[in-house]
């Protein structure tokens, strides 16, 4: 079987900027939010024969539809797993079950409805945003709220495939109306044979059991996600963790280099791009290109594990 990890999308939850003048603004390519799709493929044809689809924010349909491996009978959705429940990691999520369900039935055919898993708090606030509207999914919540840094049971799929969903902090999703903590966010290890990827976006810097962890259940999780041959991770800055006084609910550049060191990817792929709130600072306005050769310089300079990639709608990561 050939599997591939596709880029849908790598950028931050506003893409543009409304009257933003900056480089990164101002670049001619096609934008979507932050997604990944895990694609096996028979050896013998071109048949796809799953995907699953991890976040499905603004431009990530768009994605979908222009992948080569998902056209016409091959256009299948198999699973989705939600990081949280922001509006850039769920915007298209109604488009893209509705949409899904209409080109089978074109095929003459009717598919069940779609498993969307999430942690529970996300699922309650998809609840609310979406009641009533998402008749061609199903949301399977985790029926927990532990806290970051804990790896919850292992959901197997089909093929083989086995996805790990591991707790993180993201302040701005972890809160409820109220203003208490009510973990919302997940990333997630997938296994595919003997071989890992680990999805480790929107989290914030408080994160710091996964370079230090204190307990068991930390040093757990730690381990898991040591060691992959794809580390998809966070990289909302170059260098900037507050903004006005305030947490980015991101990590930048300074704390994925932290990260790579201490879990050891082959490849570090970034993802939430952004840049904005490094404004004064290197990183701000920066296009792909300037990015990918800022952060290759710094990668060698510090003899950090592995390479480091700023990706494009489209690429493709063979798992073989």
């Amino acid at each position: 079987m050939k599997g591939y990890l596709v880029v849908n999308g790598f950028d931050n939850s506003y893409m543009r900027e409304f009257g933003c003048a900056c480089a990164r603004c101002q670049m001619p390519r096609r934008r979507a939010n932050t997604s990944l799709s895990l694609i096996l493929r028979s050896p013998e044809s071109d048949e796809t024969l799953f995907h699953a689809l991890f976040d499905c924010g603004a431009g990530v349909v768009d994605s979908l539809c222009e992948n080569p491996f998902l056209q016409g009978r091959n256009a299948r959705l198999d699973q989705i797993f939600l990081t949280h429940w922001h509006s850039d990691h769920t915007s298209g999520l109604e488009r893209v079950l509705k949409t899904f369900r209409r080109s089978r039935e074109r095929l003459g055919e009717k598919p069940d409805p779609v498993n969307v898993w999430c942690r529970l708090n996300s699922g309650r606030r998809l609840g609310l945003r979406y009641a009533g509207e998402l008749h061609d999914g199903i949301i399977v919540n985790s029926g927990e709220k532990n806290a970051p840094g804990t790896a919850l049971p292992k959901i197997e799929l089909d093929y083989g495939v086995k996805v790990r969903p591991i707790t993180v902090s993201h302040m701005s999703a972890d809160m409820d109306s109220d203003g208490n903590y009510a973990f919302a966010c997940a990333s997630y290890v997938v296994e595919i044979g003997k071989q890992k990827a680990v999805l480790l976006w929107d989290l914030d810097n408080t994160n710091t059991w996964i370079c230090d962890p204190k307990t068991p259940r930390q040093r757990e999780s730690a381990s898991l996600m040591s060691d992959a041959d794809y580390l998809f991770i966070d990289c909302n800055c170059f260098d900037a963790e507050e903004f006005k006084g305030e947490n980015t609910n991101h990590i930048a550049f300074r704390s994925v280099r932290e990260y790579a060191r201490t879990l050891s990817p082959r490849q570090t792929i970034l993802m939430h791009i952004s840049g904005h709130e490094d404004e004064g600072l290197p990183g701000w306005g920066w296009d792909d290109e300037t990015w990918q050769r800022e952060v290759k310089m710094i990668w060698i300079r510090d003899n950090l594990p592995g390479e480091v990639i700023v990706p494009q709608i489209g690429r493709h990561y063979p798992i073989r």
